[in-house]
């Protein structure tokens, strides 16, 4: 059957000339990256914020989401003790504890996460079938970035509420509190933030569907080390290309990555013993935005942390959104429920009855899914089962004849 276009991005035929005017751009993580910025490729920088010293996690409130992560990159540090059930929490012992650490892969993959197996284990907590809760089972140490010290459990992630309940304390006991932090703490956001010294919710981030990228200082996982980089938002993709011509390449035939440190911090060499910092000229970063327009950036400067500045030309060089034919032989075309984790349903509305083709693509071109039935004229509900899906972005084809209809589901377990 046709294919209008399938996802490893042949995007040839979607640019325009027009689309080729590079725009020069730049943000300040102020000296000494204190500030995170929170960037739109189409609409510039939204928000700075000195989130590190704000806040001590990050809480994610996303259906199946029960991501916590350590505000990084200053020296915070997450620790599992030893002995770590709830009954210790009188006795803690901090002997032997192991440090805990974000992944840079997946936002879902906090510190407070790092033990997780996969559903019902989600690391700091276990799901209860019956209350669909995520109930805390462990006990966990916090120190911050100057040295101080918190116990901490997380008591539970109501899910219905979206709310979690998180008791924390000084190492000896003394002042023990439990706080609820909870979506309406922070509408419309990806995370919410937290300090547990001041007990304090902050809430820095622009709204979750408005940016794209955001510069701020982070721990690399490979080794624990803090860098200073580009992590790319959620329903967020990217792809990487080595190239002498960064400035012209277009993107088309790569593959795009949820991966989050896609772009990362390794675009800027430092020269020893003082510097200067230089990019790299033969790289271009390549960003499908929320949007479903696809943007490429090419670094041409970085101040270090004496500003904390960083210097790119940003050109909008295509789009990949809905593509439908006028006579919209297929209409109302949406799956459900989205996040979807291993069940959903395709509803569609057809103008008449007509072979057509299911297709599943993940974002790296690689068909997942496939299936033809014969829809009826009219409403139409098409049940998938077991998918089995790895977590990530998906697209999916309706195809009727010559028209293709496509949209972004995203799998989370």
């Amino acid at each position: 059957m046709k294919k209008i276009f399938t996802f490893c991005l042949a995007l040839v035929a979607l640019f325009t000339a027009k689309a080729q005017t590079p725009v020069y751009d730049s943000v300040s993580m102020n000296p000494g990256y204190a500030n995170a910025v929170f960037y739109s490729l189409a609409n510039g920088t939204l928000a700075s914020a000195p989130i590190y010293s704000q806040a001590d996690i990050q809480i994610r409130f996303e259906n199946r989401s029960a991501s916590i992560r350590t505000v990084d990159g200053f020296g915070a540090k997450v620790f599992l003790p030893v002995a770590h059930a709830l009954t210790d929490w009188t006795t803690l012992d901090t002997t032997g504890m192991l440090e805990q650490i974000n992944s840079d892969t997946a936002w879902e993959n906090g510190s407070f996460n790092a033990t997780a197996t996969g559903h019902p284990s989600y690391g700091w907590g276990t799901y209860d079938a019956v209350t669909h809760d995520i109930n805390g089972d462990k006990i966990f140490v916090y120190q911050n970035a100057m040295g101080a010290f918190k116990k901490v459990q997380i008591i539970k992630l109501n899910s219905l509420a979206k709310t979690y309940y998180i008791k924390h304390a000084n190492l000896d006991g003394s002042m023990e509190y439990t706080d609820t932090i909870g979506t309406a703490d922070f509408p419309n956001k990806n995370f919410g933030y937290f300090s547990f010294f001041t007990r304090t919710k902050t809430d820095p981030e622009p709204i979750g569907t408005d940016w794209d990228i955001v510069f701020r200082k982070y721990n690399r996982t490979a080794d624990n080390y803090p860098v200073a980089g580009v992590l790319s938002n959620l329903n967020v993709l990217t792809a990487k290309l080595f190239t002498h011509t960064p400035n012209t390449a277009s993107g088309s035939g790569l593959p795009y990555y949820t991966k989050m440190s896609v772009i990362g911090y390794d675009w800027k060499i430092f020269t020893p013993p003082t510097g200067p910092w230089a990019v790299i000229d033969s790289a271009a970063y390549f960003v499908l935005d929320q949007s479903n327009d696809i943007w490429r950036i090419v670094f041409t400067g970085f101040g270090g942390s004496a500003t904390g500045k960083a210097y790119f030309t940003k050109t909008k060089v295509g789009s990949v959104g809905i593509n439908n034919t006028p006579n919209e032989a297929i209409t109302l075309a949406t799956m459900y429920p989205n996040p979807m984790a291993n069940d959903a349903s395709i509803s569609f509305t057809s103008k008449k009855e007509a072979i057509t083709s299911i297709e599943i693509y993940s974002a790296q071109g690689v068909l997942a899914y496939s299936d033809n039935i014969t829809a009826n004229a009219g409403l139409n509900l098409y049940q998938l089962n077991d998918l089995g899906l790895n977590n990530g972005i998906y697209f999916v084809h309706l195809n009727q004849g010559t028209e293709t209809h496509t949209f972004k589901v995203f799998v989370s377990k």
